[in-house]
């Protein structure tokens, strides 16, 4: 087991840079690099100490910080930060030291010595969705505004299928023509933030078209295509402004 610490240990405590109790604050919290070693120690008796901890890993390497952690009714443990072992030929190599050492008994209890755990950063979700979710959108979409157009007693309304019904109503592959008639007495008691929204968006479909007076240099498909957003915008205008 590990004894008592002696004065000359109290010293290398503070050479190492250490944030032990009673210490300035701030000290022994240099910035962890990439060959750092972080290790848990759990398991840990009431009386030890950061001192304790420093004696037990001090062959490992250069301490760099210990961080003890206590919270009423819990083990207490902490986190042992060593700096690669200028004896050591990797960073693998100080984390065997370090490992080695657990279930070493330090005042009379074995301790628990592992590598800390990193937290796993979170993929960033592609804004493509997959063709099935977007199906299923659309079916749920539809099936809202059907169900508020046959059995309104049923009916609740839902914001998801409501602002998918407001970003696609111009897309004519997705609510069609029957659909669209329905999405328009949908509309009507549109108040708010969404009804200011896709007034102004009508409004600047509308606008947009009739500034491009010269819409011979449009080929057929995409002339026909912007004459149908228009009209669908002139129509949603109409609704809105009534």
């Amino acid at each position: 087991g590990i004894g008592s610490m002696e004065n000359d240990t109290a010293s290398k405590v503070k050479e190492s840079g250490v944030h032990a109790k009673g210490t300035e604050p701030g000290a022994g919290t240099k910035k962890k690099k990439k060959n750092d070693v972080v290790l848990y120690v759990g398991n840990l008796e009431e009386n030890v100490t950061e001192k304790h901890l420093h004696k037990l890993f001090s062959h490992c390497g250069y301490i760099l910080n210990i961080t003890m952690h206590e919270a009423e009714g819990a083990q207490r443990f902490a986190h042992v930060t060593i700096k690669k072992n200028r004896k050591a030929s990797t960073k693998e190599d100080t984390s065997e030291l370090a490992l080695a050492l657990n279930g070493t008994e330090v005042e009379g209890k074995a301790v628990k010595v592992e590598l800390r755990e990193k937290k796993k950063k979170k993929k960033k979700t592609d804004s493509k969705q997959p063709a099935s979710m977007t199906k299923n959108k659309l079916e749920d979409a539809l099936k809202y505004l059907d169900l508020w157009e046959s059995d309104r007693k049923n009916w609740k309304f839902r914001k998801n299928s409501q602002n998918y019904l407001l970003a696609n109503c111009y897309d004519r592959s997705k609510i069609k023509k029957t659909h669209f008639k329905i999405f328009l007495k949908y509309i009507v008691a549109l108040t708010g933030v969404s009804g200011e929204r896709t007034r102004k968006e009508a409004e600047n479909i509308v606008r947009e078209y009739d500034e491009k007076v010269d819409k011979t240099d449009k080929d057929k498909k995409d002339k026909k295509a912007a004459k149908l957003k228009y009209n669908r915008a002139v129509k949603i205008l109409e609704v809105l402004s009534n």
